[in-house]
């Protein structure tokens, strides 16, 4: 009889690498690393939840105030632009501006995001401008 399928493919490696490389994982573990690897992938999914910033006790709309502006490029195209400037601040400051293909939600005026920037906790102590544009 003719090896086929996985026979083959083991027969074939082995002839290629040697024995040392068919060590596989005994049945028992790989349920059990499939469940470590699931408990990992919950517990960073939790962690990095997006409303976590106000879970922590920064308010945006306390410490902000939010504008939105078209801003025209140099071929005519307006660009939706949201601007968050803070509330207690009469002083210029720098910004960094954050362009994005994915938009700037949420839209309206009443309406703020739960954090600033990239990452929840990454510009919640600042007290700078933060502006966020669409691209085309």
């Amino acid at each position: 009889m003719l090896p086929t399928g996985r026979r083959l493919f083991r027969e074939r490696f082995a002839r290629m690498y040697g024995p040392r490389h068919l060590t596989e994982v005994p049945p028992r573990w790989r349920n059990a690393q499939t469940l470590g690897f699931a408990l990992a992938t919950a517990l960073l999914a939790t962690l990095m939840l997006p409303g976590r910033a106000a879970a922590w006790g920064f308010n945006v709309k306390e410490r902000y105030q939010k504008s939105e502006h078209m801003v025209p490029m140099r071929d005519g195209v307006r660009l939706h632009t949201t601007v968050y400037s803070p509330r207690r601040s009469d002083e210029k400051f720098p910004f960094l501006l954050l362009r994005t293909p994915y938009g700037c939600p949420p839209y309206g005026s009443d309406f703020y995001r739960t954090h600033l920037g990239p990452s929840p906790h990454s510009f919640e102590l600042g007290s700078q401008p933060h502006p966020c544009e669409n691209l085309r």
